[in-house]
Protein backbone atom coordinates (compact mmCIF):
# COMPACT_ATOMS: atom_id res chain seq x y z
CA UNK A 1 0.00 0.00 0.00
CA UNK A 2 1.48 3.53 -0.86
CA UNK A 3 1.60 6.02 1.50
CA UNK A 4 -0.80 8.68 1.92
CA UNK A 5 0.40 12.03 0.76
CA UNK A 6 1.64 14.04 3.73
CA UNK A 7 3.59 16.81 4.71
CA UNK A 8 3.85 16.13 8.57
CA UNK A 9 4.80 13.07 10.07
CA UNK A 10 5.09 11.60 13.58
CA UNK A 11 8.40 10.74 14.99
CA UNK A 12 9.80 8.08 16.86
CA UNK A 13 11.00 8.60 20.68
CA UNK A 14 14.69 10.13 20.90
CA UNK A 15 14.29 10.69 16.47
CA UNK A 16 17.09 13.55 15.22
CA UNK A 17 18.48 15.43 12.73
CA UNK A 18 21.30 12.68 12.37
CA UNK A 19 18.27 10.36 12.06
CA UNK A 20 16.70 11.95 9.19
CA UNK A 21 20.24 12.85 7.46
CA UNK A 22 20.18 8.81 7.23
CA UNK A 23 16.83 9.02 5.24
CA UNK A 24 17.65 11.16 3.13
CA UNK A 25 19.95 9.80 -0.49
CA UNK A 26 20.25 11.12 -4.39
CA UNK A 27 22.06 14.28 -4.73
CA UNK A 28 20.46 16.46 -2.00
CA UNK A 29 22.77 18.08 0.06
CA UNK A 30 21.38 18.46 3.74
CA UNK A 31 22.22 22.28 5.24
CA UNK A 32 21.22 22.75 9.09
CA UNK A 33 20.16 25.32 9.99
CA UNK A 34 20.95 26.83 13.95
CA UNK A 35 18.58 25.84 16.39
CA UNK A 36 15.88 28.54 16.83
CA UNK A 37 12.23 29.39 18.74
CA UNK A 38 9.21 30.10 17.32
CA UNK A 39 5.79 31.43 18.89
CA UNK A 40 2.98 30.01 16.88
CA UNK A 41 -0.74 30.87 16.90
CA UNK A 42 -3.42 28.70 15.28
CA UNK A 43 -6.35 31.02 14.11
CA UNK A 44 -9.56 30.42 13.12
CA UNK A 45 -13.54 32.03 13.34
CA UNK A 46 -15.34 31.97 16.33
CA UNK A 47 -17.39 28.89 15.14
CA UNK A 48 -14.20 26.91 13.77
CA UNK A 49 -15.18 27.52 9.76
CA UNK A 50 -11.59 26.85 8.65
CA UNK A 51 -11.09 24.19 10.50
CA UNK A 52 -14.26 22.95 9.17
CA UNK A 53 -13.19 23.66 5.45
CA UNK A 54 -10.66 21.12 6.06
CA UNK A 55 -7.64 24.00 6.84
CA UNK A 56 -5.86 25.59 9.37
CA UNK A 57 -3.96 28.83 9.60
CA UNK A 58 -0.74 29.57 11.53
CA UNK A 59 0.56 32.71 12.28
CA UNK A 60 4.62 32.44 13.32
CA UNK A 61 6.86 35.08 14.74
CA UNK A 62 10.42 34.81 14.88
CA UNK A 63 13.26 36.88 14.85
CA UNK A 64 12.97 37.80 11.34
CA UNK A 65 9.65 38.37 11.87
CA UNK A 66 6.42 37.44 11.07
CA UNK A 67 4.45 35.07 8.91
CA UNK A 68 1.10 33.08 8.08
CA UNK A 69 1.04 29.90 7.07
CA UNK A 70 -2.24 28.19 5.63
CA UNK A 71 -2.50 24.43 5.47
CA UNK A 72 -4.56 21.45 5.04
CA UNK A 73 -5.71 19.81 7.80
CA UNK A 74 -3.97 16.37 8.10
CA UNK A 75 -1.86 16.49 5.32
CA UNK A 76 -0.17 19.42 6.41
CA UNK A 77 -0.26 20.67 2.09
CA UNK A 78 0.92 24.37 2.24
CA UNK A 79 -1.93 26.54 0.33
CA UNK A 80 -0.55 30.03 1.60
CA UNK A 81 3.11 31.23 2.96
CA UNK A 82 3.29 34.66 3.17
CA UNK A 83 5.17 37.60 5.34
CA UNK A 84 2.33 39.46 7.00
CA UNK A 85 3.55 42.54 9.12
CA UNK A 86 0.30 43.22 10.73
CA UNK A 87 -1.78 39.99 12.45
CA UNK A 88 -4.95 39.68 10.04
CA UNK A 89 -8.23 39.50 11.80
CA UNK A 90 -10.82 39.26 8.54
CA UNK A 91 -10.03 37.67 5.14
CA UNK A 92 -10.24 41.66 4.12
CA UNK A 93 -6.63 42.05 5.63
CA UNK A 94 -5.08 40.30 3.01
CA UNK A 95 -4.03 42.36 0.12
CA UNK A 96 -3.88 39.22 -2.50
CA UNK A 97 -7.29 39.32 -4.31
CA UNK A 98 -7.07 35.55 -4.87
CA UNK A 99 -5.85 34.90 -1.14
CA UNK A 100 -8.55 37.15 0.08
CA UNK A 101 -11.27 35.61 -2.00
CA UNK A 102 -10.50 31.91 -1.43
CA UNK A 103 -10.65 33.10 2.46
CA UNK A 104 -13.63 35.41 1.97
CA UNK A 105 -15.17 32.10 0.38
CA UNK A 106 -14.69 30.55 3.98
CA UNK A 107 -15.10 32.79 6.45
CA UNK A 108 -17.53 35.27 5.63
CA UNK A 109 -17.70 38.44 7.86
CA UNK A 110 -16.39 36.20 10.68
CA UNK A 111 -13.11 37.88 12.45
CA UNK A 112 -10.07 35.74 13.14
CA UNK A 113 -9.41 34.92 16.20
CA UNK A 114 -5.87 33.13 18.08
CA UNK A 115 -7.17 29.74 19.45
CA UNK A 116 -4.31 28.05 20.74
CA UNK A 117 -0.48 29.45 21.46
CA UNK A 118 2.58 27.84 21.39
CA UNK A 119 6.33 27.83 21.82
CA UNK A 120 7.98 25.97 19.23
CA UNK A 121 11.90 24.41 19.53
CA UNK A 122 12.81 24.20 15.57
CA UNK A 123 15.97 22.15 14.22
CA UNK A 124 15.59 22.47 10.59
CA UNK A 125 17.99 20.83 7.30
CA UNK A 126 17.40 22.62 3.79
CA UNK A 127 18.53 20.32 1.12
CA UNK A 128 20.22 22.26 -1.77
CA UNK A 129 20.38 21.14 -5.37
CA UNK A 130 23.52 21.41 -7.43
CA UNK A 131 23.59 24.93 -7.64
CA UNK A 132 22.91 25.84 -3.69
CA UNK A 133 19.69 26.20 -4.62
CA UNK A 134 17.01 25.39 -1.57
CA UNK A 135 14.51 22.25 -2.91
CA UNK A 136 13.10 21.40 0.40
CA UNK A 137 13.09 22.35 4.02
CA UNK A 138 13.25 20.16 7.03
CA UNK A 139 11.54 21.28 10.38
CA UNK A 140 11.33 18.97 13.46
CA UNK A 141 9.66 20.55 16.04
CA UNK A 142 9.34 20.42 19.69
CA UNK A 143 5.99 22.40 20.38
CA UNK A 144 4.95 23.68 24.15
CA UNK A 145 1.14 24.99 24.54
CA UNK A 146 1.32 28.38 26.07
CA UNK A 147 -1.20 28.85 28.80
CA UNK A 148 -2.65 32.28 29.26
CA UNK A 149 -2.10 33.51 32.95
CA UNK A 150 0.11 31.04 33.80
CA UNK A 151 4.09 29.84 33.56
CA UNK A 152 2.89 26.05 33.49
CA UNK A 153 3.08 24.68 29.32
CA UNK A 154 2.30 21.83 28.02
CA UNK A 155 4.26 19.39 26.07
CA UNK A 156 3.25 18.09 22.38
CA UNK A 157 4.87 15.10 20.45
CA UNK A 158 7.52 16.16 18.52
CA UNK A 159 6.86 16.26 14.29
CA UNK A 160 8.77 16.50 11.18
CA UNK A 161 7.25 18.94 9.00
CA UNK A 162 8.25 18.97 5.09
CA UNK A 163 7.86 22.39 3.13
CA UNK A 164 8.57 22.13 -0.52
CA UNK A 165 9.70 25.53 -2.14
CA UNK A 166 8.31 26.56 -5.58
CA UNK A 167 9.55 25.08 -8.68
CA UNK A 168 11.00 21.48 -6.74
CA UNK A 169 7.32 19.65 -6.49
CA UNK A 170 8.86 16.51 -7.67
CA UNK A 171 11.55 16.89 -5.46
CA UNK A 172 9.80 17.13 -2.69
CA UNK A 173 7.43 14.17 -3.85
CA UNK A 174 10.55 12.04 -4.05
CA UNK A 175 11.39 12.61 -0.38
CA UNK A 176 7.78 12.25 0.84
CA UNK A 177 7.77 8.92 -0.55
CA UNK A 178 11.49 8.22 0.78
CA UNK A 179 10.32 9.28 4.22
CA UNK A 180 7.17 7.04 4.42
CA UNK A 181 7.98 4.45 2.57
CA UNK A 182 8.79 1.07 4.53
CA UNK A 183 10.22 1.19 7.59
CA UNK A 184 10.22 4.93 7.54
CA UNK A 185 8.72 7.67 9.45
CA UNK A 186 4.59 7.70 9.99
CA UNK A 187 2.50 10.56 8.79
CA UNK A 188 0.67 12.42 11.28
CA UNK A 189 -2.45 10.18 12.90
CA UNK A 190 -3.99 13.60 13.60
CA UNK A 191 -3.77 17.25 12.66
CA UNK A 192 -1.06 18.89 15.51
CA UNK A 193 -4.09 21.43 15.68
CA UNK A 194 -6.33 18.56 17.11
CA UNK A 195 -3.67 17.46 19.20
CA UNK A 196 -3.25 20.63 20.84
CA UNK A 197 -7.00 21.20 21.46
CA UNK A 198 -7.23 17.30 22.84
CA UNK A 199 -4.48 18.27 25.58
CA UNK A 200 -6.64 21.06 26.34
CA UNK A 201 -9.73 19.00 26.67
CA UNK A 202 -11.32 20.96 23.82
CA UNK A 203 -12.47 20.43 20.47
CA UNK A 204 -13.09 22.21 17.30
CA UNK A 205 -16.75 23.21 16.49
CA UNK A 206 -17.80 23.14 20.15
CA UNK A 207 -19.99 26.17 18.95
CA UNK A 208 -22.73 25.97 16.24
CA UNK A 209 -25.06 28.26 14.93
CA UNK A 210 -27.63 25.39 14.54
CA UNK A 211 -29.89 24.23 17.80
CA UNK A 212 -28.21 21.38 19.40
CA UNK A 213 -30.96 19.29 21.90
CA UNK A 214 -32.46 15.98 22.56
CA UNK A 215 -36.19 15.88 22.03
CA UNK A 216 -38.06 12.58 21.29
CA UNK A 217 -41.66 11.58 20.55
CA UNK A 218 -43.47 10.71 23.62
CA UNK A 219 -41.67 13.46 25.96
CA UNK A 220 -43.37 16.15 27.58
CA UNK A 221 -44.40 19.19 25.64
CA UNK A 222 -42.95 21.41 28.88
CA UNK A 223 -40.04 19.60 28.97
CA UNK A 224 -39.33 19.72 25.19
CA UNK A 225 -39.67 23.15 24.96
CA UNK A 226 -37.26 23.89 28.37
CA UNK A 227 -34.54 21.89 26.25
CA UNK A 228 -35.05 24.35 23.22
CA UNK A 229 -35.19 27.28 24.95
CA UNK A 230 -31.91 26.55 26.97
CA UNK A 231 -30.01 26.40 24.22
CA UNK A 232 -31.28 29.44 22.66
CA UNK A 233 -30.10 30.73 25.99
CA UNK A 234 -26.82 29.75 25.72
CA UNK A 235 -26.41 30.98 22.18
CA UNK A 236 -27.55 34.37 23.78
CA UNK A 237 -25.11 33.84 26.09
CA UNK A 238 -22.29 32.21 24.33
CA UNK A 239 -22.43 35.51 21.70
CA UNK A 240 -23.19 37.88 24.41
CA UNK A 241 -18.96 38.34 25.24
CA UNK A 242 -18.31 38.93 21.19
CA UNK A 243 -21.24 41.62 20.75
CA UNK A 244 -20.33 43.44 23.24
CA UNK A 245 -16.90 43.65 22.04
CA UNK A 246 -17.79 43.66 18.79
CA UNK A 247 -15.63 41.24 17.44
CA UNK A 248 -17.23 40.62 14.11
CA UNK A 249 -20.62 41.25 13.62
CA UNK A 250 -22.02 37.58 13.62
CA UNK A 251 -21.93 37.62 17.17
CA UNK A 252 -25.02 40.02 17.30
CA UNK A 253 -26.50 38.26 14.63
CA UNK A 254 -26.37 35.01 16.33
CA UNK A 255 -27.65 36.91 19.78
CA UNK A 256 -30.59 38.32 18.04
CA UNK A 257 -31.46 35.07 16.41
CA UNK A 258 -31.43 33.66 19.63
CA UNK A 259 -33.57 36.27 20.90
CA UNK A 260 -35.95 36.09 17.61
CA UNK A 261 -36.45 32.34 18.09
CA UNK A 262 -37.08 32.48 21.58
CA UNK A 263 -40.09 35.72 21.85
CA UNK A 264 -41.44 33.42 18.42
CA UNK A 265 -42.11 30.35 20.15
CA UNK A 266 -43.26 32.15 23.53
CA UNK A 267 -46.09 33.96 21.49
CA UNK A 268 -46.82 30.49 19.92
CA UNK A 269 -47.13 29.12 23.51
CA UNK A 270 -47.83 31.35 25.85
CA UNK A 271 -48.96 28.51 28.38
CA UNK A 272 -46.09 26.12 27.43
CA UNK A 273 -45.44 25.88 31.38
CA UNK A 274 -47.79 24.71 33.50
CA UNK A 275 -48.95 27.63 36.28
CA UNK A 276 -46.32 29.98 34.92
CA UNK A 277 -46.71 33.03 33.08
CA UNK A 278 -44.32 33.97 30.35
CA UNK A 279 -45.84 37.28 29.00
CA UNK A 280 -42.81 38.81 30.82
CA UNK A 281 -40.15 36.87 29.32
CA UNK A 282 -41.53 37.69 25.74
CA UNK A 283 -41.56 41.48 26.54
CA UNK A 284 -38.21 40.80 27.34
CA UNK A 285 -37.05 39.22 24.36
CA UNK A 286 -38.76 41.81 22.15
CA UNK A 287 -37.01 44.50 24.24
CA UNK A 288 -33.56 42.65 23.00
CA UNK A 289 -34.27 42.47 19.80
CA UNK A 290 -35.61 46.25 19.90
CA UNK A 291 -32.57 47.84 21.51
CA UNK A 292 -30.44 45.94 19.21
CA UNK A 293 -31.76 46.54 15.95
CA UNK A 294 -30.08 49.81 15.03
CA UNK A 295 -26.79 48.44 15.63
CA UNK A 296 -27.22 45.47 13.43
CA UNK A 297 -28.86 47.54 10.79
CA UNK A 298 -25.69 49.25 10.88
CA UNK A 299 -23.50 46.17 10.48
CA UNK A 300 -25.90 45.33 7.70
CA UNK A 301 -25.26 48.05 5.44
CA UNK A 302 -21.67 48.10 6.03
CA UNK A 303 -21.27 44.94 4.85
CA UNK A 304 -23.04 45.61 2.01
CA UNK A 305 -20.86 49.00 1.07
CA UNK A 306 -18.77 46.63 -1.47
CA UNK A 307 -21.88 44.91 -3.42
CA UNK A 308 -23.24 48.57 -3.59
CA UNK A 309 -19.72 49.57 -5.32
CA UNK A 310 -19.75 46.57 -7.48
CA UNK A 311 -23.35 48.13 -8.95
CA UNK A 312 -22.31 51.67 -9.84
CA UNK A 313 -20.46 52.89 -12.95
CA UNK A 314 -16.52 52.13 -12.73
CA UNK A 315 -15.05 54.85 -10.88
CA UNK A 316 -17.83 56.07 -8.92
CA UNK A 317 -17.32 53.50 -6.15
CA UNK A 318 -15.32 56.19 -4.27
CA UNK A 319 -18.55 58.53 -4.25
CA UNK A 320 -19.47 56.22 -1.01
CA UNK A 321 -16.77 56.71 1.14
CA UNK A 322 -19.37 59.68 2.80
CA UNK A 323 -22.10 57.49 3.39
CA UNK A 324 -19.25 54.52 4.66
CA UNK A 325 -18.25 57.48 7.11
CA UNK A 326 -22.03 58.15 7.92
CA UNK A 327 -21.99 54.22 9.00
CA UNK A 328 -19.04 54.00 11.08
CA UNK A 329 -20.10 56.93 13.18
CA UNK A 330 -23.93 55.87 13.85
CA UNK A 331 -22.59 52.39 14.51
CA UNK A 332 -20.31 53.43 17.60
CA UNK A 333 -23.06 55.43 19.23
CA UNK A 334 -25.57 52.76 18.24
CA UNK A 335 -23.03 50.18 19.87
CA UNK A 336 -22.31 52.08 23.00
CA UNK A 337 -26.13 52.41 23.74
CA UNK A 338 -26.19 48.65 22.73
CA UNK A 339 -23.41 47.42 25.27
CA UNK A 340 -25.38 49.48 28.01
CA UNK A 341 -28.40 47.63 27.38
CA UNK A 342 -26.46 43.88 27.32
CA UNK A 343 -24.64 44.83 30.58
CA UNK A 344 -27.45 46.18 32.55
CA UNK A 345 -29.42 44.59 35.20
CA UNK A 346 -32.11 44.47 33.02
CA UNK A 347 -30.44 41.92 30.85
CA UNK A 348 -29.13 39.81 33.88
CA UNK A 349 -32.46 39.64 35.51
CA UNK A 350 -33.79 38.58 32.04
CA UNK A 351 -31.11 35.38 31.57
CA UNK A 352 -30.16 34.56 35.08
CA UNK A 353 -34.90 34.59 35.88
CA UNK A 354 -35.28 32.82 32.68
CA UNK A 355 -32.44 30.45 33.25
CA UNK A 356 -33.61 29.20 36.91
CA UNK A 357 -37.34 29.20 35.37
CA UNK A 358 -36.45 26.50 32.65
CA UNK A 359 -34.48 23.77 34.86
CA UNK A 360 -36.76 24.23 37.26
CA UNK A 361 -39.28 22.76 34.27
CA UNK A 362 -36.36 20.06 33.58
CA UNK A 363 -36.22 19.08 37.07
CA UNK A 364 -40.05 18.44 38.14
CA UNK A 365 -41.66 15.40 37.68
CA UNK A 366 -43.41 14.60 34.21
CA UNK A 367 -47.48 14.80 34.26
CA UNK A 368 -48.99 11.80 32.44
CA UNK A 369 -52.24 14.03 31.30
CA UNK A 370 -49.73 16.77 29.83
CA UNK A 371 -49.57 16.90 25.51
CA UNK A 372 -46.57 15.42 24.36
CA UNK A 373 -44.40 17.59 22.25
CA UNK A 374 -45.45 16.06 18.94
CA UNK A 375 -48.91 17.22 19.64
CA UNK A 376 -47.87 20.48 20.11
CA UNK A 377 -45.22 20.72 16.96
CA UNK A 378 -48.10 19.30 14.85
CA UNK A 379 -50.83 22.06 16.57
CA UNK A 380 -48.10 24.94 15.83
CA UNK A 381 -46.49 23.60 12.40
CA UNK A 382 -49.75 22.65 10.11
CA UNK A 383 -51.53 26.13 11.01
CA UNK A 384 -48.35 27.95 10.28
CA UNK A 385 -48.41 26.43 7.11
CA UNK A 386 -51.66 26.93 6.34
CA UNK A 387 -51.75 30.48 7.32
CA UNK A 388 -48.77 30.99 5.18
CA UNK A 389 -50.54 29.82 2.31
CA UNK A 390 -53.84 31.77 3.19
CA UNK A 391 -51.83 35.09 3.11
CA UNK A 392 -49.85 33.73 -0.36
CA UNK A 393 -52.80 33.34 -2.47
CA UNK A 394 -54.18 37.00 -1.70
CA UNK A 395 -51.34 38.38 -3.87
CA UNK A 396 -50.96 39.15 -7.14
CA UNK A 397 -49.06 40.87 -9.52
CA UNK A 398 -50.70 44.42 -8.42
CA UNK A 399 -50.16 43.72 -4.52
CA UNK A 400 -48.50 46.15 -3.27
CA UNK A 401 -44.78 45.33 -1.44
CA UNK A 402 -46.26 45.18 2.70
CA UNK A 403 -48.19 41.91 1.94
CA UNK A 404 -45.09 40.24 0.46
CA UNK A 405 -43.08 41.17 3.57
CA UNK A 406 -45.58 40.10 6.21
CA UNK A 407 -45.84 37.36 4.08
CA UNK A 408 -41.68 36.64 4.41
CA UNK A 409 -42.24 37.06 8.07
CA UNK A 410 -44.76 34.06 7.86
CA UNK A 411 -42.05 31.75 6.15
CA UNK A 412 -39.28 32.77 8.76
CA UNK A 413 -41.96 31.34 11.51
CA UNK A 414 -42.65 28.49 10.10
CA UNK A 415 -38.12 27.78 9.15
CA UNK A 416 -38.01 28.56 12.97
CA UNK A 417 -40.81 26.33 14.01
CA UNK A 418 -39.64 23.43 11.65
CA UNK A 419 -36.07 23.88 13.11
CA UNK A 420 -37.36 23.39 16.99
CA UNK A 421 -39.06 20.08 15.73
CA UNK A 422 -36.35 18.71 12.95
CA UNK A 423 -35.84 15.64 15.49
CA UNK A 424 -39.50 14.40 15.29
CA UNK A 425 -39.87 15.23 11.73
CA UNK A 426 -39.46 12.18 9.03
CA UNK A 427 -36.17 13.41 7.70
CA UNK A 428 -36.85 12.85 3.84
CA UNK A 429 -40.00 15.12 4.14
CA UNK A 430 -38.46 17.06 6.10
CA UNK A 431 -35.66 17.95 3.86
CA UNK A 432 -38.11 17.88 0.74
CA UNK A 433 -40.46 20.85 2.57
CA UNK A 434 -37.26 22.61 3.40
CA UNK A 435 -36.02 23.07 0.27
CA UNK A 436 -39.24 24.33 -1.37
CA UNK A 437 -39.33 26.94 1.85
CA UNK A 438 -36.10 27.81 0.95
CA UNK A 439 -36.38 28.91 -2.85
CA UNK A 440 -39.82 30.53 -1.52
CA UNK A 441 -37.86 32.43 1.36
CA UNK A 442 -34.86 33.22 -0.93
CA UNK A 443 -37.23 35.43 -3.13
CA UNK A 444 -39.28 36.87 -0.51
CA UNK A 445 -35.95 37.50 1.42
CA UNK A 446 -34.69 39.59 -1.44
CA UNK A 447 -37.70 41.59 -1.95
CA UNK A 448 -37.86 42.51 0.85
CA UNK A 449 -34.05 43.51 1.29
CA UNK A 450 -34.38 45.45 -1.79
CA UNK A 451 -37.64 47.19 -0.74
CA UNK A 452 -36.61 48.50 2.60
CA UNK A 453 -32.99 49.00 1.82
CA UNK A 454 -34.60 52.05 -0.48
CA UNK A 455 -36.66 53.51 1.97
CA UNK A 456 -33.58 53.23 4.68
CA UNK A 457 -31.09 54.99 1.87
CA UNK A 458 -33.88 57.66 1.36
CA UNK A 459 -33.77 58.17 5.47
CA UNK A 460 -30.31 58.07 5.11
CA UNK A 461 -29.79 60.26 2.81
CA UNK A 462 -31.78 62.71 4.68
CA UNK A 463 -29.78 62.30 7.88
CA UNK A 464 -26.81 62.72 5.85
CA UNK A 465 -27.84 66.40 4.23
CA UNK A 466 -28.47 67.33 7.71
CA UNK A 467 -25.02 66.34 9.12
CA UNK A 468 -23.71 68.07 5.80
CA UNK A 469 -22.16 65.38 4.75
CA UNK A 470 -23.08 65.11 1.02
CA UNK A 471 -21.14 67.72 0.40
CA UNK A 472 -20.52 66.28 -3.03
CA UNK A 473 -23.04 65.97 -5.69
CA UNK A 474 -21.68 63.42 -6.97
CA UNK A 475 -22.05 61.46 -3.59
CA UNK A 476 -25.83 61.79 -3.82
CA UNK A 477 -26.12 60.82 -7.20
CA UNK A 478 -24.22 57.69 -6.90
CA UNK A 479 -26.73 57.18 -3.73
CA UNK A 480 -29.77 57.85 -6.10
CA UNK A 481 -28.03 55.46 -9.02
CA UNK A 482 -28.59 52.57 -5.78
CA UNK A 483 -31.91 53.36 -5.03
CA UNK A 484 -32.70 53.17 -8.89
CA UNK A 485 -31.03 49.98 -9.33
CA UNK A 486 -32.50 48.31 -6.51
CA UNK A 487 -36.12 49.44 -7.76
CA UNK A 488 -35.39 47.51 -10.99
CA UNK A 489 -33.89 44.66 -9.34
CA UNK A 490 -37.03 44.43 -7.35
CA UNK A 491 -39.16 44.22 -10.21
CA UNK A 492 -37.25 41.56 -11.64
CA UNK A 493 -37.39 39.48 -8.39
CA UNK A 494 -41.64 40.21 -7.72
CA UNK A 495 -41.63 37.95 -10.79
CA UNK A 496 -40.16 34.90 -9.89
CA UNK A 497 -42.90 35.14 -6.96
CA UNK A 498 -45.65 32.99 -8.27
CA UNK A 499 -44.01 30.19 -9.46
CA UNK A 500 -42.04 29.69 -6.19
CA UNK A 501 -45.46 30.08 -4.14
CA UNK A 502 -47.00 27.63 -6.53
CA UNK A 503 -44.63 24.90 -5.69
CA UNK A 504 -44.82 25.67 -1.94
CA UNK A 505 -48.68 25.27 -1.84
CA UNK A 506 -49.34 22.47 -4.63
CA UNK A 507 -51.10 19.39 -3.80
CA UNK A 508 -47.57 17.26 -3.06
CA UNK A 509 -46.27 19.66 -0.79
CA UNK A 510 -49.55 19.85 1.17
CA UNK A 511 -49.16 16.27 1.84
CA UNK A 512 -45.53 15.99 2.56
CA UNK A 513 -46.65 18.48 5.22
CA UNK A 514 -49.48 16.78 6.71
CA UNK A 515 -47.19 13.55 7.18
CA UNK A 516 -44.31 15.35 8.65
CA UNK A 517 -44.86 14.20 11.92
CA UNK A 518 -46.02 10.44 10.87
CA UNK A 519 -43.75 7.25 10.28
CA UNK A 520 -43.57 6.34 6.61
CA UNK A 521 -45.52 4.70 5.34
CA UNK A 522 -44.76 1.06 4.19
CA UNK A 523 -46.27 -2.80 4.67
CA UNK A 524 -48.52 -3.45 7.28
CA UNK A 525 -47.92 -6.54 9.04
CA UNK A 526 -50.49 -9.32 8.55
CA UNK A 527 -52.84 -10.20 11.28
CA UNK A 528 -53.34 -13.57 12.23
Amino acid sequence: MQPRLSYIFDLPAGFGLDDLRGMISGNQTPIEDPLFHVQRQYLDTFDWRLFAHGSVLELARDSNGQGLIWRRVGSGEVLLLQRMPQVPHFASDFTAPAIRARLEAITGVRAMHPKVALDSEVRALRLVDGEGKTMVRLELRRDQILLPHSIKQISLPPRLYLFPYRGYTKAAAKLQRALGGKRGLRPAREDPLASALHALGLQAGEYSSQLRYAISPGMAGSQALAQVHLQLLEHLQTNLDGACRDLDSEFLHDLRAAASRAELLLSKLPGAFPGVDTRRYREEFAWLEKVSRPTRQMDVYLMLLEEYKSRLPPGQGSYLEPFRSFLRDHKLSEHRDLNVALQSPRYHRLVEGWRKLLEHQLARPQDPAEAPVEALAAGLVGPAYHDLLTQGRKIGDNTPAAPLIELNKACKNLQYLLEFFRPLCHEKRFHQIKRRLDRLQDNLETFEDLELQQQRLRRYIAEMRVEQRLVQQAALEAMDLLIQDMAEREVKVRKGFAKRFAKFSDDECQNRMQALFSPPAGPQPETP
